[in-house]
């Protein structure tokens, strides 16, 4: 983490500290725990998660209309893929007839499905997404447009939590953990951003809602 981009963490969301950052939790999640096979996709899905080969790229339209596209297909039918924007860098970092993990948003263009711009993991990955609840943080326009987006920040999560496991102080006494069962501080803050699944993340939300009310009724009653 660079000088200039601390500034703009700084400036756009008021992020200063380690603390600041643990503390950006996710505002939702995506669930990447289900694989669909494509004859089950329909457009009223908010997202879905495939696995399947990736075909040969083809450009089409002109101008402002100009756009990449490509087939994604499993054993039960096929897809649509768009790229609008960064078609140079998805061309070379993207080989057709691999398999990958699909993730996102289908929508219905006559009797086709198709998907713009989907994130496409190598199998090989797909135990990093797959699994689990994917986080979703909010950013502002202006570090979306430094790349400083949703994904900068499950990166940048990860590596946090990981050096820093362990190491995040417990503010609540051992007596109020054990009588309302609650997880330990550093538990609850890898949960918040990477839950396994909803019964955990519920829990990890219920310990840092508990933290926050605690602390209001100490200080109302000092």
């Amino acid at each position: 983490m660079g000088p200039q981009r601390s500034a703009l963490l700084q400036k756009e969301l008021g992020i200063r500290t380690i603390g600041d950052l643990v503390a950006h939790y996710p505002f939702r999640y995506e669930d990447r725990t289900r694989f669909y096979k494509i004859a089950e996709i329909d457009e009223s899905f908010p997202y879905i998660q495939v696995i399947g080969k990736l075909g040969i790229f083809s450009m089409a339209g002109a101008g402002p209309k100009k756009r990449l596209v490509s087939s994604f297909s499993d054993a039960t039918g096929s897809i649509d893929l768009v790229w609008f924007q960064g078609i140079k860098w998805t061309m070379d970092r993207l080989k057709p007839g691999t398999e990958y993990v699909l993730f996102g948003k289908p929508a219905r263009y006559g009797k086709s499905i198709s998907v713009a711009h989907p994130e496409l993991e190598p199998i090989t990955n797909a135990g990093k997404k797959g699994n689990h609840l994917q986080p979703v943080y909010s950013v502002t326009e202006k570090l979306r447009a430094r790349y400083l987006d949703s994904k900068f920040f499950f990166k940048l999560q990860q590596e946090v939590l990981r050096q820093g496991a362990g190491t995040f102080q417990e503010n609540l006494p051992e007596s109020i953990l054990e009588k309302f069962k609650l997880l330990p501080k550093s538990e609850a803050l890898r949960v918040i951003h990477f839950p396994k699944h909803t019964d955990e993340l519920l829990r990890a939300q219920s310990r840092l809602k508990f933290e926050e009310l605690f602390f209001i009724q100490t200080k109302t009653h000092t």
